[in-house]
């Protein structure tokens, strides 16, 4: 599923993209922001995508301004809980820093409204303070909290209620 919003395309990953995303996330600004660290190899990264359940399991690159800026992804769908959880990065700071906002705020619509999602949640680092108050901004607070991880969740009611902020940006 194509997402387009916003002047942004989310465009499915697909085995051609591979390499790209792996290059993206192998890259020490953004793996130093991940729970798992590990450099990824290409075998690494064929075999998760092989044995992705790609129905539970979206993932996209995120286009904006003509330019492949990140990825962001909604991992571990459960239509029965209604839930599944989120996460974001992008690679090009210059290109897609309004890419962040409008790529959540397009998932988050198309979670809530179209899938019937109930709860988005997130995982963080304690650390990575842009995520956190990425996520908070979304209208996400944070629900357990460890000396490794942060975690973050947010139901329809508590994202609309925060969407209205970010309509300057939307235009």
């Amino acid at each position: 599923m194509e997402i387009a919003r916003f002047g942004i395309r989310l465009v499915p990953i697909g085995d051609a993209d591979l390499e790209q995303v792996r290059t993206w996330r192998n890259l020490p600004q953004i793996r130093e922001q991940m729970v798992f660290r590990d450099l990824i190899t290409p075998e690494m990264q064929r075999a998760w995508f092989a044995a992705l359940d790609k129905a539970k399991n979206l993932y996209w690159i995120i286009e904006a301004a003509g330019a492949r800026v990140g990825v962001i992804h909604l991992k571990d769908i459960d239509l029965e809980l209604k839930s599944a959880e989120w996460g974001i990065y992008i690679v090009d700071e210059e290109r897609g820093a309004m890419a962040v906002l409008k790529s959540a705020i397009a998932l988050f619509d198309v979670a809530f409204d179209e899938l019937g999602l109930e709860r988005i949640r997130a995982t963080v680092l304690p650390t990575n303070d842009r995520a956190i108050r990425m996520n908070v901004a979304l209208g996400m607070s944070a629900v357990e909290s460890t000396t490794t991880a942060l975690q973050y969740e947010v139901t329809p009611e508590r994202y609309r209620a925060a969407r209205p902020r970010f309509r300057a940006v939307l235009r």
